[in-house]
């Protein structure tokens, strides 16, 4: 094996994100990972791998594929609304070069949370389909091994795959500048309780989605429409605690507001900006999936 760079350890950050892109999951990220790894390790020593990384990537897929083809998986009754464990990220700057060592990975930071929501109501494999190629620019063939489709399935998938993100995400995010003034007004406006900067902030027909996943308080419904959303929003900021702190944190590549009270993360809440204010509000209040902030 001497001599084959170990894409494990170089390309760590992009497998962990394709993975988390597929299941939705860190945990279940770094599993997958790490379960990846030890294959590679195993495989035959005479075994020629000419390209690591797009090997490393078709183990992780199939291994993500796998877990949510698993009967556990399939037979899990999640309690409420489903959201993606929201990952804290770094201030991701543009890639100078789509060809850079990073720069699909750094591209994978900046899918946003909304997008991911879409992305896991398409099946597994379109889903692994479109983060592969889509997100991550693997080849058409290499897309088509991971999921082990021909190469002409694999464009068919694809194309399903797209056009039902097309009908899902039908106009474009603004800028990340843009999305940081919104979510500091937004902040703003908020803590002082200016329900008129609020409106102002919220696009009329918005969403708020919440996730507590049975085991902390969250909205079991979508709440539609500005009014609802204020007044759900103001309901919360009236019952915060006294030492409530609310910090802007990056998560998923873009700022987001994270809740602090008595000492622990309680509530995440990501923003979809879009050009008439912000059209959707997704609250992550299950505290299994909030652990990592406090760590």
């Amino acid at each position: 094996m001497t001599g084959v760079s170990n894409p494990f350890a170089d390309d760590r950050r992009l497998l962990l994100s394709i993975a988390y892109n597929i299941t939705g999951s860190i945990s279940d990220a770094e599993d997958l990972v790490q379960a990846g790894y030890l294959r590679w390790q195993a495989r035959p020593t005479d075994r020629q791998v000419e390209h690591p990384r797009a090997y490393a990537a078709q183990i992780v897929t199939r291994l993500a594929l796998d877990l949510l083809d698993s009967p556990a998986r399939r037979n899990e009754q999640y309690v409420g609304p489903w959201l993606p464990e929201p990952w804290e990220t770094i201030d991701v700057p543009e890639p100078a070069s789509e060809h850079g060592p990073h720069a699909t990975a750094e591209l994978s930071e900046r899918v946003s949370t909304a997008l991911l929501v879409v992305l896991h109501t398409l099946s597994e494999d379109q889903r692994a389909a479109f983060v592969l190629h889509d997100v991550f620019g693997f080849s058409y063939p290499e897309t088509a091994a991971s999921i082990q489709k021909s190469e002409a399935a694999t464009r068919q998938i694809l194309h399903r795959a797209r056009e039902h993100v097309k009908a899902g995400r039908p106009r474009i995010e603004v800028s990340a500048r843009e999305h940081r003034q919104t979510v500091q007004r937004f902040a703003d406006a908020a803590s002082t309780g200016d329900v008129q900067s609020l409106l102002s902030v919220i696009a009329p027909n918005a969403i708020l989605v919440g996730d507590g996943g049975g085991k902390a308080n969250a909205v079991r419904r979508p709440v539609l429409g500005r009014v609802r959303i204020l007044r759900f929003l103001l309901g919360i900021w009236l019952k915060r605690a006294r030492d409530t702190v609310t910090t802007i944190r990056q998560v998923n590549g873009r700022d987001a507001l994270v809740i602090n009270e008595h000492g622990r993360t309680t509530a995440v809440f990501e923003f979809d900006v879009l050009d008439d204010g912000v059209a959707q509000i997704l609250v992550q209040r299950n505290p299994d999936k909030l652990a990592r902030f406090d760590a």
